[in-house]
């Protein structure tokens, strides 16, 4: 998998997308668009039949924190919608309608899975995914558990 790690302004505000302190990601929609030209081209040269079998999927935005505020989440999901057109048609802009084979990852953005619930379905979305990572190693407690305790919590996530 490919994951666009750190969006341009921040998608979370946390060290891992390349800067630290307010996520400014949805404030400017130039961040956004050029996330999605970045989408674009790793698609298009991970759809070559070189990388078949080898990159079989790109992740369009890791973690964004989209419990920050109702505009990060409504762009957020805006975004995920037109990086998928981005992604799954990368060579539109050469007049291509040929499609990327890639299975597009978008991230849970910290809400529940049922926010999800009949977003970016088919037909009209193929093989998109969701990524979700439960955390359990920020709270002393967690970090107490033994590993049954851990595959418990794991397993009714």
């Amino acid at each position: 998998m490919i994951d666009l790690h750190g969006a341009p302004g921040s998608q979370n505000g946390y060290d891992n997308s390349g800067r630290r302190g307010q996520a400014l990601f949805a404030t400017d929609g130039n961040n956004v668009n050029r996330a999605k030209n970045v989408i674009q081209t790793l698609s298009e040269k991970y759809s070559d039949p070189y990388y078949y079998q080898v990159v079989t999927s790109l992740c369009l935005l890791n973690e964004p924190a989209t419990y920050l505020n109702d505009q990060l989440l409504q762009t957020t999901r805006q975004y995920w919608k037109d990086a998928y057109g981005a992604a799954r048609y990368p060579w539109a802009p050469q007049g291509s309608a040929s499609k990327s084979g890639l299975a597009l990852i978008i991230s849970d953005g910290f809400q529940p899975l049922s926010t999800f619930n009949g977003f970016m379905t088919e037909p009209n979305f193929e093989t998109v995914m969701i990524d979700t990572h439960n955390y359990q190693v920020f709270d002393d407690t967690q970090n107490a558990w033994n590993w049954p305790e851990h595959l418990r919590v794991s397993s009714t996530c």
